[in-house]
């Protein structure tokens, strides 16, 4: 009892020592904070009493908090990253955003040969330089090289292959979808085949030429010819003897409109329809329709865990057997 009273008490004097040395602390600080302020009214008036003030605003036991993080924006990350991105060294980046960007390259010049230095003014790609590149570009289907271009060195110059090869101008356009014969053809590969094919399709569908079928993606659009070379025009005793049959005339049985009286008049007038004489297939009653499968016997599987002797009740009807 007496041990756990004096280890109490040594507790009790030691926190009080602690607080007692916190407070002496404390008013040095502040006998000290008002010796320096007093020196500096001294020295410079009320000036150095603003200065100090200044400088201890804010502050806690003497100690300023940590300053607050600037707020940050979303445009100001963005440009940051873009920032970061544009630092990069094209050189560094991927093979296959290196390939994707000498693709774009040749396509934007699509019809126009590239020479390696025209190709790294315009995609930041030195060809030359990099062997890993040159490789991919080369042997890549969409890409046609000039004369000099062997494993490791770079040719004279560079140019796109479209898919469809041929088409470079309006009339070679024109002529490429009429010799479809009504099939289509995507609108994005035509692009591809030259410069001016995006504003040359807009033009022959203009000018009635072509038919382009829009879609949500502009990926799909397909183009048809728009084959105007069958229709002529009709005389006027054709157009006549058109609208003396779909017209009441005078001493004429007119046409009817509704397709059970045209039938009706049809019968009438000793004309056979071919839809309504044609034989019927008769299915004899009870026949099923169509080929059906033979069905395979199902067979019982034996389950040792579920078996019973409930199929032989002679087992249980007596005592057990003689002998046992």
């Amino acid at each position: 009892m007496n041990a756990n009273l004096q280890s109490i008490l040594a507790q009790y004097n030691s926190s009080e020592a602690r607080s007692q040395e916190k407070k002496l602390q404390d008013e040095k600080r502040r006998k000290k904070e008002e010796k320096e302020r007093k020196q500096a009214v001294a020295k410079g008036g009320d000036t150095g009493g603003k200065q100090l003030k200044s400088k201890l605003k804010g502050q806690v036991n003497g100690f300023a908090p940590a300053p607050k993080p600037k707020p940050t924006s979303t445009a100001g990350v963005l440009q940051a990253h873009q920032n970061s991105v544009s630092s990069v060294s094209p050189a560094s980046a991927p093979l296959a955003k290196r390939l994707k960007d000498v693709l774009d390259t040749l396509l934007q010049k699509v019809g126009e040969n590239l020479t390696p230095e025209e190709v790294l003014q315009l995609s930041g790609h030195n060809l030359r330089a990099d062997a890993e590149l040159l490789r991919e570009v080369q042997k890549h289907p969409r890409v046609k090289t000039g004369p000099g271009s062997t494993a490791g060195r770079a040719a004279e110059w560079y140019a796109y292959r479209p898919e469809i090869e041929g088409v470079h101008d309006k009339t070679s356009l024109v002529n490429y979808v009429r010799d479809l014969r009504g099939r289509p053809v995507m609108m994005e590969v035509l692009k591809k085949s030259y410069g001016r094919a995006a504003e040359d399709l807009q033009q022959l569908r203009d000018e009635g030429k072509v038919l382009i079928i829009g879609n949500p993606d502009p990926a799909k659009e397909v183009v048809f010819m728009c084959d105007m070379m069958g229709m002529q025009s009709v005389s006027d005793d054709v157009r006549g003897l058109w609208y003396e049959v779909t017209m009441d005339v005078q001493g004429r049985v007119p046409v009817p409109g509704d397709t059970t009286e045209l039938q009706n008049a049809v019968t009438k007038a000793g004309l056979r329809s071919a839809l309504a004489h044609q034989p019927m297939k008769r299915v004899m009653p009870g026949a099923k329709q169509g080929r059906s499968k033979a069905r395979k016997p199902r067979q019982q599987r034996f389950n040792p865990e579920k078996a019973t002797n409930a199929h032989m009740p002679q087992l249980f009807s007596s005592s057990q057997p003689k002998g046992y």
